[in-house]
């Protein structure tokens, strides 16, 4: 069996720009897992402010395009496609520069 490291999520160094856009800078190369999570906080945390409530995931789709290297700093957005009475449709893209590194979508219920 392959020894899998443990892994730190900074969540702390996000440098939140409003409830839709965050950056951090990687000082070290991350894994595409650590990225996705910091993205999806994002995401999240864009989909509860434009749904006015708490959210919980119904379903999340990462998909990995590229990767970061030390130094590099990565920029994340996130967009609400729609919102229902119960339900909201919301995605994001995790960049350095104009280069994307993880593009994802997401369900949310409102809760």
């Amino acid at each position: 069996m392959a020894h899998i490291d443990d892994t730190t999520i900074p969540y702390a160094s996000l440098a939140l720009e409003g409830d839709a856009a965050a950056s951090v800078l990687a000082g070290e190369a991350l894994e595409p897992e650590v990225i996705a999570s910091l993205l999806m906080r994002v995401v999240r945390g864009h989909a509860s402010a434009v749904s006015g409530a708490s959210v919980e995931p119904v379903s999340v789709t990462v998909d990995v395009t590229g990767s970061v290297e030390p130094g590099e700093t990565i920029d994340i957005r996130a967009a609400v496609d729609r919102k229902t009475r119960t339900i909201v449709y919301a995605g994001g893209e995790a960049t350095v520069g104009s280069r994307p590194l993880l593009h994802a979508t997401a369900v949310y219920r409102i809760v």
